[in-house]
């Protein structure tokens, strides 16, 4: 299949690479051009502009934010006016639902479709949570974290979610981010909104929020998103999981 990919950061780059190493022909565009290069070392065609990484059968867009997001798809020669009808532009940021609302309306008017994301990433974050609760419990007990971790994943839990993320919380592994908590917290406060919106109570997603401030506040914004499960052991008298300068 023919795939444009357009956003390369740390989750971008991943996912580019496994769509070469699955046979796909992959156009890939970024602003920073050392990382289309990267990615055309493993097979990638480099595209120079937005527009030259529609015309496949799919566009995936990896990208930060609402605004970033709004730039790529709506500019002069973005995805809306580049895609081919009855294309897919794949949207994997988590954006709010009044930008998800106006790209679907859009595409669909175009002959175009779209796919988007939200609640996803909420629950990444809630099995974070738990994840961390659950371990400065049973390692303030004395049990090991990794070894605790390879019960859960091989019993009840055998899901990547779990084995991933447990593996970073059990490790303390926040740095390099592959998804920055600053980023996580943005997405929380996405889905609040969402709710709010909906009127839906997430009691949860309100927990979540507090504890992404937490971390940030203590200095923790550049750390993956995986450092919230860290928090728990931290107030249980554990180590900060924000390195001193």
């Amino acid at each position: 299949m023919d795939i444009g990919f357009i956003g390369l950061g740390n989750m971008g780059s991943g996912m580019a690479a496994n769509l070469l190493r699955a046979g796909h022909r992959v156009t890939a565009y970024n602003r920073s051009l050392d990382k289309v290069d990267a990615l055309a070392e493993r097979g990638a065609r480099p595209a120079s502009t937005v527009a030259e990484a529609c015309g496949g059968e799919v566009v995936v867009s990896m990208l930060a934010d609402d605004a970033a997001v709004e730039a790529v798809t709506f500019g002069a020669d973005g995805i809306l006016a580049s895609l081919g009808a009855g294309a897919v532009h794949v949207s994997c940021s988590t954006i709010s639902v009044a930008l998800a609302t106006r790209l679907n309306a859009a595409h669909a008017e175009a002959g175009q479709r779209l796919v988007v994301k939200l609640s996803g990433n909420f629950l990444i974050a809630s099995v974070i949570e738990s994840l961390g609760e659950a371990m400065a419990l049973v390692g303030k007990a004395g049990v090991d974290k990794l070894q605790y971790l390879d019960i859960l994943t091989s019993t009840l839990f055998g899901s990547p979610v779990y084995s991933t993320y447990g593996g970073l919380v059990a490790r303390e592994q926040f740095e390099p981010a592959g998804f920055a908590a600053t980023l996580g917290l943005k997405d929380i406060r996405l889905v609040l909104a969402a709710g709010e919106e909906l009127q839906v109570p997430l009691p949860i997603a309100s927990l979540l929020r507090d504890r992404f401030l937490t971390l940030l506040a203590n200095g923790g914004g550049q750390l993956d998103w995986a450092a919230v499960g860290a928090l728990s052991a931290w107030e249980a008298g554990g180590n900060n999981p924000v390195p001193s300068s």
